[in-house]
């Protein structure tokens, strides 16, 4: 009898800054959801703004790739089925969940809210409106919504430059309500429609750019955004004397001067998602080692679903009592995500499209 062919995985051919870059998005989600604001301030402005747009904008450029109604289809449903399967989940654990009707229920597990403006609210079930079980699935929720659109998107090319124009120059389109509280928000389907538009660019040519013009700028970018950061944060530590911290730094005398807050502008989540692509490039010719973080970026997806609900798990006073108490927990929820996936990747791999949006190649070994 011959024996069957064993199924081996596919080596990726994807390039290693940008896995390197998603990662890098992942974690500052991550950090940005730390119930302790005087860590999570840190990773606001204006070089850390990217992390969503970041996935945003490689989302549609990965769609402008041959597309098509087909793979607008398949694409949506791939990312429905573990949406829905984590958020099902997630949803045991909301503490109002036993007195929810089905109507809210199926409002919240689909993370309907307003469609485009804050008032417009076309779909809703009995007047009812909700949000992911896992809240900071709601980029995700518009990425499907953007992926099956997507073919329109690219027709009504003209109409949607002028939308992308308004909402990068203008405050015309900039609402009061942030860009998670509303479904397709303008901003979030120009960012999406950016990366569309920019997908007749090759990845190496990107590469190319960044690599010979933009080291210096990284740098400066990197070293500015961050020094923005800081002042954000002793403007925000100045208005709350009862932070631990404020305390240490009045006895060296920092109140004594007046910090300004940074306030963001409507360019700064596309400054900052160019960022985190040239930090994935400057870092893999840099410094080789990085690459290794290329190996844990298609746990990203599991880092979106899960970090919220294991950030809640931690008594808040954990997360208030030090400075640094952050810095510690968040590398820790990283770590256990990570190592959850590299367990189901080990162990069932077969269930990795749809618990972990990880589509894996099989082919038979050839003999």
């Amino acid at each position: 009898m011959t024996p069957q062919n064993p199924t081996i995985l596919l080596p990726s051919s994807r390039e290693h800054w940008i896995d390197i870059s998603r990662f890098l998005a992942a974690c500052l989600i991550v950090c940005v959801h730390a119930p302790a604001f005087s860590f999570a301030s840190l990773f606001q402005l204006p070089v850390f703004n990217g992390r969503v747009a970041f996935f945003l904008i490689l989302a549609g450029y990965f769609m402008g790739r041959n597309n098509s109604w087909n793979k607008a289809f398949k694409r949506g449903y791939t990312l429905l089925i573990p949406f829905l399967f984590w958020n099902i989940v997630i949803s045991f654990l909301h503490p109002g969940i036993m007195n929810m009707g089905l109507p809210e229920y199926l409002c919240n597990l689909a993370g309907f809210r307003s469609l485009f403006t804050p008032d417009f609210i076309p779909l809703s079930i009995n007047g009812l409106t909700g949000e992911p079980f896992s809240p900071p699935t709601w980029f995700l929720r518009d990425i499907i919504l953007c992926s099956l659109i997507s073919p329109i998107l690219l027709k009504l090319k003209y109409p949607v430059f002028v939308l992308i124009l308004i909402c990068f120059s203008t405050d015309w389109l900039q609402y009061p309500v942030p860009a998670n509280k509303i479904t397709l928000a303008p901003s979030t389907v120009s960012l999406f429609s950016l990366g569309l538009f920019l997908s007749s660019i090759k990845l190496a040519e990107v590469k190319h750019v960044y690599k010979n013009s933009f080291t210096p700028l990284v740098l400066l970018a990197v070293g500015t955004g961050f020094l923005l950061s800081i002042t954000n944060y002793l403007s925000v530590c100045q208005n709350n004397p009862e932070w631990n911290m404020h305390k240490i730094l009045a006895s060296y005398g920092v109140w004594n001067i007046s910090w300004p807050a940074v306030h963001l502008n409507s360019l700064c989540p596309v400054f900052g998602a160019l960022l985190l692509m040239a930090l994935g490039i400057w870092l893999e010719k840099k410094i080789p080692v990085a690459r290794k973080l290329s190996n844990y970026a298609p746990a990203c997806f599991l880092i979106f679903v899960l970090h919220y609900p294991l950030i809640m798990l931690i008594p808040s006073h954990i997360w208030k009592q030090s400075f640094f108490a952050p810095f510690v927990l968040i590398p820790a929820i990283i770590f256990l995500i990570v190592a959850f996936y590299l367990f189901l990747r080990k162990f069932f791999p077969a269930c990795l499209p749809y618990v972990a949006n990880d589509r894996i190649t099989h082919v038979p070994k050839k003999n």
